[in-house]
């Protein structure tokens, strides 16, 4: 269940207008690449880059949020180094940087950074198909090189490289490619026509959501924008639930991915069965370990639902009606997984109190209660939370 806004094609948009409008003009580009990294501030953002001090960038946003970064003309050769915790990436033609945080909050550590690119040809902003095809390989085979791969997300269909390739050219979604599969120049220009999206990722400290968009104009030339969006951990989690959940996002991610079954999967699924493309059971979600720390659930063991047994559509309707669709699940447990972390004190209703003391859960008001190690947590069916899940507040009243 992803969030999905016209936020980022408005601001592609917006992009375009104000870069390629300014007036084409040689400027002086200091030879300090930028230095970008997550889990910096605002403030050491731009300490860290003061050569590029003029080029400061602003915009208010409301929630406490500002956009931060910098804004370059569209004829700049600006370049960056973006850094992780196990390397770095070098990045050419940078447009803009964009920082969203909570900039009301002092020493906020920035978990998402956005820098926007121009591929550019031979012919200045203009670059033809095969040009675009040869620097977007370069880029991936850095990438590569460093051990980036792709982010198999927790909805994402479980089929191999080569079949996600032939989903895309039939009319499936493009965000389930593989970006180390080779595409011919054919493939490449089918699936890239307008606006395209790669997800990777390195191990699980760091995100990376490549979007890149064309724009023709009716003189036959074309701009390509190629964005860079990195995020941490915490960002990815936040990409599967609700905006509204992000107080709780935690125990919101949890009590969606740990239903039984697991049905945001079997919607995209589905899409891939109905056009014939053979799934790859054995692939998995990979393991969230702040999830697994914080709450003991596992993402990469997930249970889902058939699509080869029943639509995600026939599945819901009947799901809805209480039926019991137990059949349908795949490699069913015995029993309910347990959820428990010693390190936050969190318990499943039905499961022994681990540790003596105060417990409440968000899904009763009037839940707070003291339980003994080995209690059973009560339950409070069809409440509106969901899934009971009983927080420990200490052993002292």
């Amino acid at each position: 269940m992803f969030k999905r806004s016209l936020s980022t094609l408005i601001c592609f948009s917006l992009t375009f207008l104000t870069t390629a409008c300014q007036a084409e003009k040689k400027i002086t580009i200091p030879d300090k690449p930028l230095e970008i990294s997550l889990s910096m501030t605002a403030k050491e953002l731009y300490e860290s880059n003061l050569e590029y001090k003029k080029h400061q960038s602003a915009d208010a946003q409301p929630m406490d949020t500002v956009f931060r970064g910098f804004n370059f003309p569209s004829g700049s050769t600006v370049e960056s180094v973006f850094s992780y915790p196990s390397g770095s990436i070098e990045i050419n033609n940078v447009a803009t940087v964009r920082a969203m945080g909570e900039f009301s909050i002092e020493n906020f550590q920035l978990p998402k950074i956005n820098i926007t690119t121009f591929l550019r040809g031979n012919d200045s902003n203009n670059i033809t198909d095969k040009e675009a095809y040869d620097q977007v390989q370069k880029i991936f085979k850095q990438l590569e090189s460093q051990g980036w791969e792709y982010n198999f997300g927790l909805s994402s269909p479980r089929v191999s490289p080569e079949n996600a390739v032939k989903y895309a050219l039939t009319g499936g979604s493009t965000s389930y490619l593989d970006y180390r599969y080779p595409l011919s120049l054919d493939e490449f220009n089918q699936i890239t026509s307008y606006l395209h999206k790669w997800y990777l990722r390195h191990g699980t400290d760091t995100y990376l959501q490549i979007e890149m968009w064309r724009n023709t104009e009716e003189n036959g030339d074309t701009t390509i924008l190629f964005s860079y969006k990195f995020y941490d951990e915490s960002e990815e989690i936040n990409r599967y639930i609700d905006f509204e959940n992000g107080v709780t996002a935690m125990d919101s991610f949890v009590e969606h991915y740990n239903q039984q079954p697991h049905v945001y999967r079997l919607s995209s699924e589905s899409s891939v069965v109905k056009k014939d493309i053979p799934l790859d059971k054995s692939l998995s979600s990979h393991t969230f370990p702040s999830v697994k720390q914080e709450t003991g659930f596992d993402t990469a063991k997930i249970i889902n639902t058939d699509p080869y047994k029943i639509t995600h559509r026939e599945f819901m309707e009947r799901y809805e009606k209480g039926e019991d669709m137990t059949s349908y699940y795949e490699n069913q447990p015995k029993a309910k997984p347990e959820i428990t972390s010693q390190a936050r004190g969190r318990c499943l209703a039905g499961q022994p109190c681990p540790k003596s003391g105060y417990w409440f859960t968000l899904a009763n008001s009037d839940s707070r209660a003291y339980f003994k190690k080995g209690d059973i947590m009560p339950d409070y069916p069809n409440n509106q939370w969901g899934e009971v899940i009983w927080q420990f507040e200490g052993e002292e009243g």
